[in-house]
């Protein structure tokens, strides 16, 4: 599962930290993705559709604050061919 989440504001140069060290910031933006992986994992069926999961996931991350897309579109350039994620199917 794909899901991409950016914080308003945050951009890694907006924090002075050593190199190679995660900032508070960073810190609790994992924890709060991670605690709801875990919520949404715990509470849902085994083997349940990915599609599903990813919904879920996503309630889950908007009901915590953090803003979050899925299924964005990518480009991939593979061999000197761009390949776009609409024809990756």
């Amino acid at each position: 599962m794909i899901i991409q989440y950016c914080v308003e504001g945050f951009t890694a140069k907006s924090k002075k930290y050593k190199e190679g060290t995660v900032s508070p910031k960073q810190e609790r933006i994992a924890k709060t993705v991670l605690d709801a992986a875990f919520e949404v994992r715990s509470y849902l069926e085994p083997g349940l559709l990915e599609s599903a999961s990813q919904t879920c996931l996503l309630d889950e991350l908007k009901e915590r604050g953090v803003f979050a897309e899925s299924e964005k579109p990518l480009s991939v350039i593979y061999k000197g061919i761009r390949v776009d994620s609409q024809s990756l199917v």
